[in-house]
């Protein structure tokens, strides 16, 4: 039996267990994707891409499933900077200072549980 933490707001864990379980159309994606473009001071953001000599060079499987694992990366990116940017706003709103130890843990735990730091 795995731990659990304490429950979310029902109409927050009623979304984000609906966004879990249904795929998301390809406009939304792109759009979400458009609409949080990684911060320039956070490099490890930016989603890799391999440059075109090798591109070339890899069998068109391997394309595929880059292709695929580059959408994935991208829209986890895009996640993370729109939980950032909501993080970033509600500290300005509460006068708080961005840095507070809670929040930063919180954002830290949701990165580190999420982006392998070999990528």
């Amino acid at each position: 039996p795995s731990q659990k933490g304490l429950p979310l707001q029902p109409q927050l864990a009623a979304g984000i267990n609906y966004l879990t379980t249904h795929q998301l159309q390809e406009q939304v994606m792109n759009n979400t994707t458009a609409k949080y473009l990684a911060p320039e001071n956070c490099i490890s953001l930016n989603v890799p891409v391999v440059n075109n000599p090798v591109w070339g060079n890899i069998s068109p499987g391997i394309r595929s499933q880059e292709v695929k694992m580059q959408k994935i990366l991208k829209l986890l990116a895009s996640g993370i900077t729109a939980f950032a940017r909501s993080v970033e706003k509600i500290c300005r709103k509460s006068n708080r200072m961005l840095w507070h130890s809670s929040v930063m843990f919180n954002l830290r735990s949701t990165v580190s549980g999420r982006v392998p730091s070999d990528l």
